[in-house]
């Protein structure tokens, strides 16, 4: 599960050793080894409010989590505070947040779909060619039949907005579409290691 961009080969040699921190004493490979465990959730992490498939008739769950979201008080996930301290360790654990991770949009009718695109937005171009595992999502696997305006809508904003491709249906007891974007296959054509945005 490491990330994708070759990690630097040195500890920044204009910090002074005293104020090194242990952790970058460390060889890169255990350091990648411990910021897996640090920035790779066992959950997938939601980019907007589920649809009510996603409570199994537990309406005030929805209601409650509805409201959370709205509020704020939920919200799709920022950036690790890991990956924030300084551009060494930013280097090595942005790819990791961004590639090993599942994110999920939440698509039917209920869903806010402008949260997950305004996500997809502020999370730049560059960090959007690192998602691997970016999936529009519903828990009811007959979403799509039921609702096609659903579907195609999500499709329709996020390719007009950010020219995604989106993979055909995997219904596992629930139907999901997985997205790419342009910026993921032009870097794995030419094989460019790619800036992380700030």
């Amino acid at each position: 599960m490491s990330a994708q961009a070759p990690p630097p080969k040195a500890l920044p040699s204009d910090i002074p050793e005293q104020q090194q921190s242990l952790l970058l004493n460390l060889p890169v490979e255990l350091q990648l080894n411990i910021y897996e465990l640090a920035l790779i959730s066992p959950d997938s992490l939601l980019l907007n409010c589920p649809c009510d498939s996603w409570y199994h008739r537990n309406y005030d769950a929805w209601d409650n989590d509805k409201e959370a979201w709205a509020s704020g008080t939920k919200h799709a996930p920022s950036q690790p505070g890991l990956t924030q301290t300084c551009a060494f360790v930013r280097k090595l654990t942005l790819p990791i947040f961004y590639q090993e991770n599942r994110f999920l949009a939440h698509y039917c009718h209920s869903a806010d779909i402008s949260m997950a695109t305004g996500w997809l937005n502020a999370i730049g171009p560059i960090n959007r060619a690192l998602l691997r595992h970016l999936w529009l999502f519903d828990e009811n696997p007959r979403q799509d039949v039921y609702c096609p305006e659903d579907i195609e809508g999500a499709k329709e904003t996020l390719t007009q907005r950010f020219a995604a491709v989106m993979g055909p249906p995997v219904i596992e007891g629930d139907v999901q579409h997985h997205v790419t974007f342009p910026e993921q296959i032009g870097a794995a054509d030419d094989g460019a290691m790619l800036a992380i945005e700030a």
